[in-house]
């Protein structure tokens, strides 16, 4: 599962972003339903640190609060003034 768009186009993105090594953060949508957050640290003397966090319940929950204000926001808008 290469994520979403063109699995080659998502690797020379990666490759470019890993080349210069700059901070970087990825959320990543996988067909399954898990979206995985990863977070790019480069080191001062090479290399880089990579954290892969699951954030699907987060993702859900966030998707959950906008529907709930959605919502608010019509019920506001439809009260008698």
């Amino acid at each position: 599962d290469g994520g979403r768009g063109e699995f080659e186009l998502n690797v020379v993105k990666r490759v470019r972003l890993l080349r210069y090594c700059s901070d970087h953060e990825i959320i990543r949508h996988r067909r399954s339903g898990v979206v995985y957050d990863m977070i790019v640290n480069p080191l001062p003397d090479g290399g880089f640190v990579n954290r892969l966090s699951d954030i699907t319940a987060h993702m859900a929950t966030q998707k959950e609060v906008e529907e709930v204000y959605m919502d608010l926001e019509k019920r506001i808008e439809a009260r008698p003034q």
